[in-house]
């Protein structure tokens, strides 16, 4: 008869088992609040739509990008594309309704759809929501812009220019282009500066200001 080896148990110490119980528990808790939040956000998000419909088509293209209603998680949470197809049917004014968008939510409805949907799919809201051939070709320019350092520079932040925000080395890739400033310093100097965004740790979204001069698209 063969012999037959059984590997001793590797002992599990009572404190491991009690950070796996502390960790469950918390996970638990964290999805309970945040469900709870997300309601309430949502619930507060209609009570300021009122009889605004514009501002309730607007919510419901969100909620169709962003179903999990983290905001951290936009990228991650999938699109219910059939939802945003009836969404735009039910649109008069494609125009007030990425008006009402941006003012929710800080960004540009045409943009957010550009990630969410294939080029085709894009192009079939567009026509579904009666959009005009202006936003249609507005919506097609909104690309966003990437850019990198060509040298050795600093991104500062966007609420106090006088902090630096993050460094960068040439060649490393510093975000996406959002707006153009044109900036004049203490000695009268004018400089453009670009308002950029990039993504850090846990998905956290960051803005600061960058010199043009020190960057290239790509």
């Amino acid at each position: 008869m063969a012999n037959i080896n059984i590997s001793p148990k590797i002992p599990v110490s009572p404190e491991n088992i009690k950070i796996a119980q502390y960790f469950i528990i918390g996970l638990v808790l964290w999805l309970i609040i945040s469900g709870q939040l997300r309601k309430y956000r949502q619930a507060n998000q209609y009570q300021q739509a009122g009889n605004d419909a514009n501002t309730s088509l607007a919510i419901q293209v969100r909620q169709a990008c962003n179903p999990s209603g983290i905001k951290l998680l936009v990228e991650l949470d999938g699109t219910w594309e059939s939802d945003l197809m009836l969404v735009a049917d039910q649109i008069s004014n494609v125009d007030a309704v990425n008006a009402a968008y941006v003012n929710l939510y800080n960004e540009n409805m045409y943009e957010r759809l550009e990630k969410e949907l294939s080029s085709t799919k894009f192009q079939e809201w567009l026509k579904r929501a009666k959009a005009a051939p202006t936003a249609t070709a507005a919506a097609g320019t909104n690309k966003e812009v990437k850019l990198e350092a060509i040298k050795d520079t600093v991104i500062l932040s966007d609420t106090d220019s006088t902090k630096v925000a993050r460094t960068v080395k040439a060649g490393e890739k510093i975000g996406t282009r959002l707006k153009t400033y044109s900036i004049t310093n203490k000695q009268g100097v004018k400089n453009t500066y670009y308002l950029v965004s990039w993504t850090s740790f846990l998905f956290l979204t960051n803005q600061g200001l960058v010199l043009a001069a020190d960057t290239k698209e790509v």
